[in-house]
C-alpha cells in the first residue's frame, strides 16, 4: 500500500498491510507508527519522515547559538538620536543625570526601552520637574487666568473656560472642541 501527499509535490511511500509501520521518505526504511509524529494532514495521521530524521533535519537548518565569548558586548550608553551621540557616566550600578549632573543608582531613573542602558536619561526627580512645569499650566485655576473665554473649532461659538475639557498637551491646557460639540459628535447645538 503507498500514500500520496494531496497538497505540494507528490510523495509515495510505503505502509505494511496491518499499517504498524510506514516507511520515512527521508531515509527510505521501514519504521514503526511510534517512530513518526502525528500530522492530521496526512492520510495515515503520521508525518512522512521520522522523527530522527526530522530532528536532523531542524539542526541542519537551524541558527546556530552564539558562544559565551561571541556574544555581543552590553551596548555602551550612547545614542545617536538628532544625529549626535549622546553619552553619559555608566559607573557599576550608578548613572549620570543627564539634567542635574548627579550621580545616582540605578533605581533613582525609569525604565526606558529606547536607551541603551534601559534607563532613562534624566532621574526620577528632575523628570517629576520638568513635567510638573509642562504640564502646570493644565490647571482650571491657571486656564481661568489666561483664558477665561475660547473659540470652538466645531461650532465657531465663543464660550467660557469650564465648556472645554482640560488637555495637557494643548499649549492653552483646554481641548479645541467644547464638550457640546464632543457629546454631540461634532454636530454642535444652536
Amino acid at each position: 500500500m503507498s500514500e500520496k501527499r494531496m497538497a505540494g509535490r507528490p510523495v509515495t511511500r510505503k505502509v505494511s498491510d496491518d499499517g504498524a509501520e510506514l516507511e520515512c521518505t527521508s531515509c527510505r526504511t521501514m519504521k514503526p507508527r511510534g517512530d513518526f509524529a502525528g500530522m492530521s494532514a496526512s492520510r495515515t495521521g503520521k508525518s512522512y519522515a521520522c522523527r530522527s530524521c526530522s530532528s536532523a533535519r531542524r539542526r541542519k537548518y537551524a541558527r546556530p547559538k552564539p558562544k559565551p565569548q561571541e556574544r555581543k558586548a552590553p551596548a555602551k550608553a550612547v545614542s545617536l538620536k538628532g544625529g549626535r551621540p549622546r553619552t553619559r557616566k555608566v559607573l557599576g550600578d550608578k548613572l549620570q543625570c543627564s539634567s542635574c549632573k548627579q550621580l545616582l543608582p540605578t533605581a533613582s531613573f525609569y525604565s526606558s526601552a529606547s536607551t541603551p542602558t534601559g534607563k532613562a536619561y534624566a532621574c526620577k526627580a528632575c523628570t517629576k520637574k520638568y513635567r510638573k512645569t509642562r504640564y502646570d499650566h493644565a490647571t482650571r485655576e491657571h486656564i481661568a487666568q489666561t483664558t477665561p473665554v475660547k473659540t470652538c473649532v466645531m461650532c465657531g461659538q465663543e464660550k467660557d473656560h469650564t465648556e472645554f475639557t482640560i488637555m495637557a498637551t494643548a499649549k492653552d491646557g483646554l481641548c479645541p472642541v467644547c464638550r457640546v460639540c464632543i457629546s454631540s459628535g461634532g454636530q454642535g447645538v444652536d
